[in-house]
């Protein structure tokens, strides 16, 4: 907001009021009609952004400076790679550093005193770490695995699986978070499920599947309650991975009163899997995550992700910790990781698939922001903006002093619209 601010002002603007316009989560669709005036709220944000006007100059010009060297900046990866956001430019900047086969990153709960405890000792590798150094008892189990190279029980691994009871059962939900809400009694973002998917097993037999996959335009939660409380019974444990179903599940028992008491019956009997594997089994080929797109190509080599027409909803554990994102365009692995394409984009041509583009390099924006570069022009930044984008409201009244080009009457009026 600062930046915005600082460069409308540089055009001569009188901007009285800045701010950010966003969603109101506290709004409630009444199913009839929309509220606009209720469903945004504007945060003006102007003091905060004046005050930021001197070192905002100072930032700009310090960013000129170094977008007119031939070269990147020389800054070694260090923690700011993943504060406030993921870098996107990780692998770039860290292809010349040597992958270590578990790297300390690994460790769960790594804080930056560990970590900077760690680097004082030139330890890059779980198996360096000296056996005095203080470690957690999660972090000391998964080193001793490392050293192993084989998994590690540990906790009561038996008592916990044998609270598990038949028939078992294997429950996911599918959701949408609509931004402006569609039924009534929703607010904006809130999770609406359409779509479960039950597996139970039972001793002696065959797997069985049920599922539901709501395809009308009305509210799915009534139709998916009741198809969900049949295909789940009344006895077994119901396992999960992670407290995304209980959430669901208590959404839809506040969604629907009449349901509330079953829905809650259903809740007592989850068995939550995560924190079973995460205190009781580690395996080297977790590299630090309990997280199922972890945890299962480890323990069930051929349940993996990769062969599925829609392989993840995140990414998984990566030893390059490079979040760039997949694409489907066949040419992506020629693609330089300075100039990032938009994910799931038309398929564009690199700045240049063997190199990359010096003359724009550092103008490209992270992946999922702005694509580079237009068809048959390679070398100039097409910076179409692709994603979320967040809503910034400028009020001005006056048209910049002096005579009045074609793009200042444009800016005049922009800033009237407001």
């Amino acid at each position: 907001m600062a930046i915005q601010l600082w460069v409308l002002r540089g055009l001569g603007m009188d901007v009285r009021d800045a701010g950010v316009l966003v969603l109101n989560r506290d709004y409630v669709f009444d199913g009839v009609q929309l509220d606009v005036n209720a469903l945004f709220a504007f945060h003006s944000t102007l003091e905060q952004a004046e005050a930021l006007q001197g070192e905002t100059a100072a930032n700009v010009r310090a960013m000129q400076a170094m977008l007119a060297n031939s070269e990147a900046p020389n800054i070694a990866p260090g923690d700011h790679r993943t504060k406030p956001y993921p870098c996107p430019y990780y692998d770039h900047c860290a292809r010349d550093l040597a992958r270590p086969a578990h790297g300390v990153e690994e460790l769960p709960h790594l804080g930056p005193r560990q970590r900077a405890k760690l680097a004082a000792l030139d330890v890059v590798e779980v198996a360096d770490i000296p056996d005095d150094f203080p470690l957690s008892s999660l972090q000391r189990v998964l080193r001793e695995a490392v050293l192993a190279e084989r998994p590690q029980a540990h906790g009561d691994l038996a008592a916990a699986l044998d609270a598990i009871e038949a028939p078992v059962r294997h429950l996911d939900f599918e959701t949408f978070a609509p931004a402006v809400p569609r039924y009534a009694g929703t607010r904006p973002y809130q999770t609406i499920p359409f779509l479960f998917s039950v597996h139970t097993e039972r001793p002696g037999g065959a797997p069985e599947h049920a599922d539901y996959l709501h395809e009308g335009g009305d509210d799915p939660r009534p139709a998916l309650t009741r198809r969900l409380l049949a295909a789940l019974g009344e006895r077994g444990s119901i396992c999960v991975y992670s407290v995304y179903e209980r959430r669901i599940l208590r959404a839809l028992a506040r969604a629907l009163p009449q349901h509330q008491r079953a829905l809650a019956a259903v809740e007592k009997r989850l068995i939550d899997l995560h924190p079973i594997v995460k205190h009781n089994y580690y395996h080297p080929a977790f590299r630090g995550s309990f997280s199922i797109k972890a945890v299962l190509p480890a323990l069930c080599p051929r349940a993996g992700y990769d062969d599925l027409a829609i392989a993840t909803a995140s990414p998984p554990p990566s030893t390059t910790n490079g979040p760039w994102p997949a694409t489907p365009n066949k040419n992506a692995a020629a693609r330089s990781p300075i100039c990032a394409p938009i994910a799931n984009a038309t398929p564009w041509r690199s700045c240049n698939s063997a190199t990359p583009c010096g003359r724009h390099r550092p103008r490209c924006a992270p992946a999922g922001r702005f694509g580079c570069c237009r068809p048959a022009r390679a070398g100039k930044c097409d910076r179409r903006r692709g994603g979320a984008a967040t809503a910034v409201q400028f009020k001005t009244n006056e048209v910049p002093k002096g005579k009045a080009s074609g793009r200042d009457r444009r800016q005049s009026r922009l800033g009237e619209r407001w």
